[in-house]
């Protein structure tokens, strides 16, 4: 108890900050559930779900229909009843499973009776995964909580600009200067105006360049067995190419990024602990401070690309018999494409750290 008494004096002001993130982000969680008269969309809250399974013939797997009754919670029908059915399966594919209580956006016609589900409200669950995210941030305690805040929401500002730019520009010019601002934000924010960030930026622009000048070429040469029909809603993508790639440029800008300043803060550290050290001594070092990071970074960017098409390899290969190779690499391929590209910056971005580093400080020193 003496132990709790003397944390909470000694950290009264981190813990006072830390109550007043959870006040405001309840008050965020609270209103967003409630918001039903900021859509134009019909939204309905269920109020009753009475579930029939079924079996259709050749199938194995169950149907289901779901007899629902809900309320309407906003526009010209607000507080009447309605009676309809919803179909859905196993898998959850290509429908949806309604809960009781679940907010659920629909087309409704002018009687009352519903057209179709369009989709679940769930902005409240994403107001509390950033109410979770804004909190342990803070609770690690490290100066670098604001900085790192402050550099993800103009990051989230320079994408919804970059979306909201697209019907006038072609997205992938857009997610050009995109890449620069993320870099530029991210890195001077969260390191710090110094010349290690202005080394790190240079090299990530530059690795960036390097990769996706050389992911273009191999690509374009090989365009046609690239599988576009299989990434998701290219059907309704004018721009479906533009779209891919500027996922293959953004892709690997993080983990670029990461191993772009951790060379920089290595080397500087380096030769601040040994303003003599020679350049051969250098370069060993940087290259096993490389060979380190990068092998858990290609990992975890690899992994993060192929997690993304797991699901439909999954779901074709147990409901379609689709063989194993043929469903990875119809379906997988364009997310292994993206891993890859990135892997090749993460590896470009080593020598590109040393070399940029190397040479600005000699810049610098003369």
């Amino acid at each position: 108890m003496e132990h709790i008494k003397e944390y909470i004096k000694n950290n009264r002001r981190k813990l006072l900050i830390l109550g007043m993130i959870l006040v405001i982000m309840s008050i965020a969680f609270i209103f967003t559930k409630h918001n039903y008269s900021l859509y134009e969309s019909p939204i309905i809250k269920v109020t009753e779900v009475n579930e029939t399974e079924y079996y259709e013939f050749g199938k194995e797997n169950p149907f289901y229909i779901q007899e629902i009754t809900a309320t309407v919670m906003n526009g010209d029908l607000k507080g009447e009843t309605v009676h309809f059915e919803n179909r859905r399966t196993t898998s959850g594919l290509s429908c949806f499973d309604i809960r009781e209580s679940d907010s659920v956006i629909v087309n409704l016609n002018s009687d009352g009776t519903v057209n179709s589900v369009d989709n679940i409200k769930r902005d409240h669950y994403v107001v509390l995964l950033i109410g979770i995210f804004c909190i342990a941030l803070y609770a690690i305690s490290t100066k670098q909580s604001g900085p790192v805040l402050f550099a993800t929401i103009l990051n989230l500002g320079v994408f919804v600009g970059v979306l909201l730019l697209r019907p006038q520009f072609d997205i992938f010019i857009l997610f050009i200067f995109g890449t620069i601002l993320f870099t530029v934000i991210t890195l001077f924010i969260t390191a710090g105006f110094n010349k290690k960030s202005l080394y790190a930026v240079l090299s990530t622009l530059i690795s960036v360049t390097i990769m996706i000048m050389l992911a273009m070429i191999v690509l374009k040469i090989n365009e046609t067995f690239i599988a576009f029909e299989a990434v998701d809603y290219v059907d309704y993508l004018y721009d479906y190419k533009s779209v891919f790639y500027s996922g293959v440029l953004i892709s690997g800008l993080g983990a670029i990024m990461d191993t772009s300043i951790i060379m920089a803060t290595s080397i500087n550290e380096l030769i601040e602990k040994d303003p003599q050290i020679d350049t051969k001594a250098l370069k060993k070092s940087a290259w096993e401070i490389a060979q380190d990071i990068t092998g858990t970074i290609m990992n975890v960017l690899l992994f993060s690309c192929v997690a993304g098409a797991l699901p439909n390899v999954i779901f074709v290969i147990s409901s379609g018999g689709m063989a194993l190779d043929f469903a990875f690499e119809y379906f997988a391929m364009a997310e292994v494409i993206r891993a890859l590209v990135g892997c090749i910056g993460i590896i470009l971005a080593v020598p590109v750290s040393y070399i940029v580093n190397i040479a600005m400080r000699k810049r610098w020193a003369a």
